[in-house]
C-alpha cells in the first residue's frame, strides 16, 4: 500500500452549497487488487467518519474493471458507504493520494445528484 506523501492530486472547485457525491473514471488495466485511493475533501461534512488512524483521509475501493467505467466514492473502512459531503456555498479543494500500483484515474465528477 502507498504512502499518500508518494503523490496526491488536487481539484480545485466552486459549489453553491448542499450535498454532493464524488464519482471517479477509474481502471485497473492488470484486473488485481489494485483498485483503491486515498481521497479528503477538507472542509466538508460527511456521513460516516474516516478511521483516526487515516488522519481525515477515506480508503476508497473502487469496482475492479480493466475497461474504463464510473465508480462512486465510498468509505471501504466503513462498510463500503457511498460518501455524501455537504459543503457550504464556497471554492474546496479535493484531494486524491497514490494508495496502489495499478490504480488509475481519468477523471471526476462532482454532482448533486444523489441517484
Amino acid at each position: 500500500m502507498g504512502d499518500r506523501s508518494d503523490g496526491i492530486a488536487t481539484y480545485n472547485f466552486t459549489v453553491q452549497g448542499g450535498t454532493y457525491k464524488i464519482q471517479g473514471r477509474v481502471i485497473e488495466p492488470a484486473g488485481g487488487a489494485s483498485n483503491s485511493f486515498w481521497v479528503r475533501l477538507p472542509g466538508a461534512t460527511m456521513n460516516t467518519t474516516p478511521l483516526a488512524a487515516n488522519d481525515g483521509w477515506i480508503n476508497w475501493n473502487f469496482a475492479v474493471g480493466t475497461t474504463w467505467h464510473w465508480d462512486e466514492v465510498i468509505n471501504t473502512d466503513d462498510g463500503n458507504i457511498p460518501i455524501r459531503y455537504t459543503l457550504a456555498p464556497g471554492t474546496y479543494t479535493l484531494e486524491i493520494a497514490y494508495r496502489e500500483d495499478g490504480a488509475l484515474l481519468d477523471a471526476v465528477l462532482i454532482t448533486d445528484k444523489l441517484d
